[in-house]
């Protein structure tokens, strides 16, 4: 997991995935172990919890979170809406 910092003004980071007014990503970051295999890095988790519900686990140690709206696409396939 990863926590994502920058220095961009609040007000230009929207959700919608654009560039901040410089066009230029300039945010850094920071990697985040949780588990290395027996051993959890997780307070409260072990390591095979940190495998099986490892967004739960990224979120305990305020990971930025992965389901963002900029991620979501919208699909249709035999005939019904899905969202992936």
């Amino acid at each position: 997991m990863a926590r994502f910092d920058g220095d961009s003004p609040p007000a230009q980071i929207d959700g919608s995935g654009a560039l901040p007014a410089d066009g230029e990503f300039d945010g850094t970051g920071e990697w985040i172990p949780l588990a290395h295999n027996d051993r959890s890095f997780v307070d409260g988790m072990t390591a095979e919890e940190v495998y099986v519900f490892t967004r739960l686990a990224g979120d305990a140690v305020g990971a930025t979170r992965m389901d963002r709206p900029e991620d979501v696409e919208r699909t249709r396939g035999a005939g019904a809406s899905t969202w992936r």
